[in-house]
């Protein structure tokens, strides 16, 4: 994995995960290689024409990037995500064959006393080793 958003599934529940290619420049490539990217307070959004963007900070500047989907795959986001409380949230940037993909995930956001339930757990288990 190159970058990762640790917090998304903290602040979130996870649920159909889709892999989708990126249209980058060579510049953005190399960037994301070195792992000067990230994907913390990036988001994804739906366009209009059954598209999907994401938008996120590479090497510290704003981009907005299109993602490369099928049809049936945006139409199924863009169902899901019109019930309220639902969001596209990207948490996973790859390489597959040489090329970058993301992984885009439905969220749904967690309430305070749910983190807080993780937040002990995880402090149980350290203990417990």
């Amino acid at each position: 994995m190159l970058i990762q958003n640790k917090k998304a599934s903290f602040d979130y529940y996870l649920s159909d995960e889709v892999v989708a290619g990126m249209i980058l420049t060579g510049l953005q490539v190399k960037s994301i290689k070195a792992g000067k990217a990230s994907l913390i307070g990036a988001h994804c959004f739906l366009g209009t024409k059954n598209q999907m963007f994401v938008s996120l900070s590479i090497e510290g500047v704003h981009s907005q990037i299109k993602l490369l989907l099928n049809k049936k795959e945006i139409q199924k986001m863009r169902e899901k995500v019109s019930v309220k409380g639902f969001t596209l949230i990207p948490f996973n940037m790859h390489l597959n064959r040489g090329m970058v993909k993301m992984r885009v995930a439905l969220g749904k956001g967690k309430k305070l006393y749910d983190k807080r339930q993780v937040i002990k757990e995880r402090d149980l288990s350290r203990e417990n080793k």
